[in-house]
């Protein structure tokens, strides 16, 4: 059996023994999948590439954590993706630009496609606000006398953007 017809289970027990060439599988199969995944959350190129590296740098870090009988190994590894994604807008203080469902999704399988129309609204929403109301969003939750502004801008935020729920 070729290396490439392996299942990720395999490959990640391969990687816990210590066999570094399963990440020549994992790396091509699962690298643009992440990058779209990064992009999809509103990261800029460079960011998405970081969020790639990082989430095999954390990959080869927890390797040992790896526990096929508590979950599979495709949700583990998208786990260890959407929490790098979530670590870079957090350093970013970005992440008020998402909905908040989008930092706590899981990875489904089935649906890796990019929702468009949503985004677009997103863009346009965003770029219809008034600009003290983007520059509210931009400096995250507020807590006191912001907060205040900050919900109300994100409220004009959605009903720019009319998301149906």
């Amino acid at each position: 059996m070729m290396l490439n017809d392996v299942s990720i289970h395999t490959l990640l027990l391969q990687l816990k023994q210590g066999r570094d060439e399963a990440l020549d599988v994992l790396y091509p199969r699962y690298g643009r999948a992440f990058y779209a995944y990064a992009r999809r959350h509103h990261l800029a190129h460079e960011d998405a590439e970081d969020v790639v590296q990082t989430t095999f740098w954390r990959l080869l870090d927890r390797i040992e954590s790896y526990d096929e009988s508590r979950e599979s190994g495709e949700k583990w590894l998208w786990s260890i993706c959407r929490n790098q994604v979530i670590d870079h807008l957090r350093r970013q203080k970005t992440s008020v630009l998402l909905d908040e469902e989008l930092l706590i999704e899981e990875y489904d399988p089935d649906a890796q496609l990019v929702d468009a129309e949503r985004l677009h609204a997103l863009a346009n929403g965003w770029a219809a606000l008034a600009e003290c109301e983007r520059a509210e969003l931009r400096r995250g939750r507020g807590r006191g006398p912001g907060r205040k502004a900050w919900h109300a801008a994100i409220a004009a935020l959605r009903n720019l953007c009319q998301f149906e729920e």
